[in-house]
């Protein structure tokens, strides 16, 4: 699943083992993944730094096993 949204804050709120974790706000909700209907957060790349406002493509991508799921943050909109 793959929706458009965008970087709340420059900064990112955590840094994870899958990298920095954003707080986002996507486009439309994609199926209630999301504690708070259109806002929640998705995991960066380590090399790329992400500004408020950005747009961003975000992925929902299921964990092994397929018990879990994350969003990430696929693409920036000026690298597509």
């Amino acid at each position: 699943m793959i929706v458009w949204g965008t970087v709340l804050e420059s900064k990112p709120i955590a840094r994870t083992v899958f990298g920095p974790e954003y707080r986002v706000q996507w486009d439309a909700n994609p199926d209630a993944k999301s504690m708070d209907g259109r806002a929640g957060t998705a995991l960066g790349h380590h090399a790329v730094v992400l500004q408020q406002g950005d747009r961003v493509m975000l992925e929902y991508r299921v964990g092994p096993g397929h018990f879990y799921g994350l969003w990430f943050i696929a693409a920036k909109l000026e690298n597509l």
